[in-house]
């Protein structure tokens, strides 16, 4: 079990309420995104990894599976967490994506290094 400090709670309440808000208003996947994000997270915190990378991992289904812009990220999170959201999310057109696409799609993306601890999470999660 991971203990929040006080402050880190209320960033992640922030990022939490956000995602909550923005996936229940236009959301459009039939897995349990909000469920799928939350344990990213928290898997990754119970891991030591920092603020910032469970932040992104709340928050990197929200580009694929609804209307949110990046922009919104930046604009509620500032450019670093946008950076690392962008980088774990895939924007595929059209048809859900096989799972050798989504793979090779992280294998051709400029990626941050601290997005592979949540991407190899999200990915086991699926």
């Amino acid at each position: 079990m991971v203990i929040i400090k006080p402050q880190s709670g209320k960033v992640i309440d922030q990022t939490i309420a956000f995602l909550v808000k923005k996936y229940a208003k236009n959301g459009h996947n039939e897995k349990p995104v909000i469920l799928h994000s939350l344990n990213v997270a928290f898997y990754l915190l119970e891991k030591g990894y920092d603020l910032e990378i469970a932040q992104a991992a709340l928050l990197h289904d929200l580009i694929e599976d609804s209307n949110t812009k990046i922009e919104e990220i930046n604009l509620n999170f500032g450019q670093k967490i946008a950076i690392l959201v962008d980088a774990l999310s895939m924007n595929y057109l059209g048809a859900e994506p096989t799972r050798y696409q989504v793979e090779d799609y992280y294998n051709e993306k400029p990626t941050v290094s601290q997005t592979l601890p949540c991407k190899e999470t999200s990915r086991q999660s699926l």
